[in-house]
């Protein structure tokens, strides 16, 4: 009895010192994978600023910084931030000036509906800058 005793506590021993060991180990794999993640992170964020750094250079390098054209300047009129948001929608369809609206007919109004819609205009954002290009339009004429 003495030693079927001590063999169950042997085995008893063995099979802690089993789990101790699982333990350790499952530990240092955790943080193990805690490290890579914070690396990965910092690379993340690395790769990020060095893109925007040479968007800007980019951006300087052909003179586009802070020079914002007659219709973002236009369109910063109806409310402060539509010139960076919506400028571009314009030259998609071909108006570079407030003058060109003038030219814009039916079709067009309805492009520059669909594209302002497409860039993140709330509706009552195109409202505003259709109801603004019709008044600019009938001063062109």
């Amino acid at each position: 009895a003495a030693e079927k005793l001590r063999s169950e506590e042997e085995a008893a021993a063995a099979a802690a010192a089993a789990a101790a060991t699982a333990a350790t180990e499952a530990k240092r794999l955790e943080d193990e994978q805690v490290v890579a993640a914070e690396e990965a992170g910092k690379a993340r964020a690395e790769a990020d600023a060095k893109l925007e750094e040479e968007a800007k250079a980019k951006a300087l390098e052909a003179g586009t910084e802070a020079q914002p054209g007659p219709i973002a300047m236009w369109l910063d009129t109806i409310e402060e931030g539509f010139g960076a948001r919506f400028a571009s929608v314009f030259g998609d369809i071909g108006a570079e000036a407030v003058d060109d609206f003038a030219d814009m007919d039916e079709e067009t109004t309805g492009e520059l509906k669909e594209a302002l819609a497409t860039v993140g205009a709330t509706a009552d954002e195109v409202a505003s800058v259709l109801e603004a290009t019709l008044a600019q339009k009938a001063l062109c004429q």
